[in-house]
């Protein structure tokens, strides 16, 4: 059985399409090889030199060993292989670690003036969640409960509970999504323009071509994490906890909370201090 028949048992319809291109590669490259041969350990060197031939565009690279190694993971599952030989392939791409890079607060006002609100609702959404694309465009209103989104989430073939607070803001935004229009049957908590779902690659352009008009070609959709992770730390979760709503190491929120939070109360504090008189700063003169 090739690998290509458990596509559909892993990915459902609206995530599938996002993956086509990927997953087209794949099918063409090992569709027609038996599972057997995936239980022999001599294909793991036949999957690196496969990755290697697209070294050229790392994180195209390893995008499609992430994909290989959830079809794998799921042939696991099933009971179709012993061992998912695409286990602990390192990565190509070394700038990928953007956990540490966040909005900052003049750049989130300039989204502010987006023109596109349905684009601009997501992004909002995304701000005030730490939500990932695929999350953002498929989470429905079901999720919604009295203090916290609790909803399923599907990476890297494994399904997981998430669950993440509603904090005064994000109830807010989520009291204004559900008044905006939707066609009849559409149950997600975003909609587009036309009252619809969002697709993934509708909302990447989008937020694309906005990003480009609104100058500020550095950052990614993906770095609202790191902004949410913030609020969190604000609002008093320990690292601990925050790992877990956004799926990160307590290392990589100890990190956030080193650059933006901490620091941040230290300079405030200071001000204050100096403000009252508490603190005094002698500037000496230089030697004469």
């Amino acid at each position: 059985m090739g690998t290509w028949v458990l596509i559909t048992a892993i990915w459902y319809e609206a995530t599938k399409s996002s993956w086509a291109p990927t997953l087209s590669t794949i099918e063409q490259k090992w569709g027609e090889v038996p599972f057997v041969v995936f239980d022999n350990r001599r294909i793991r060197g036949k999957i690196v030199a496969w990755r290697d031939t697209m070294m050229h565009q790392p994180r195209n690279a390893d995008l499609h060993i992430q994909v290989l190694r959830a079809l794998l993971s799921h042939g696991v599952l099933l009971g179709l292989l012993k061992d998912n030989m695409a286990t602990s392939i390192p990565s190509l791409y070394k700038g990928g670690k953007r956990a540490h890079i966040i909005w900052e607060e003049s750049e989130v006002r300039r989204w502010q003036g987006c023109t596109n609100q349905a684009l601009l609702d997501g992004v909002n959404l995304c701000r005030l969640t730490g939500l990932r694309r695929a999350d953002l465009v498929n989470i429905t209103r079901a999720a919604i409960k009295q203090h916290a989104l609790v909803w399923q989430t599907s990476k890297s073939g494994a399904t997981t509970t998430v669950s993440v607070p509603i904090l005064p803001e994000l109830r807010l935004q989520l009291d204004t999504l559900a008044t905006r229009l939707r066609v009849a049957g559409v149950e997600t908590i975003l909609v587009n323009g036309f009252g619809r779902q969002w697709t993934p690659s509708g909302f990447t352009s989008s937020f694309t071509t906005e990003r480009a008009r609104l100058n500020l070609p550095n950052k990614h959709l993906h770095d609202f994490r790191g902004t949410f992770a913030t609020e969190l730390c604000l609002a008093g979760e320990t690292d601990e906890t925050i790992a877990g709503i956004v799926g990160w190491s307590a290392k990589e929120v100890a990190t956030i909370r080193r650059l933006y939070v901490d620091q941040a109360a230290t300079v405030v504090a200071m001000g204050e201090r100096l403000a009252n008189g508490s603190v005094k700063i002698t500037v000496k003169p230089p030697d004469e």
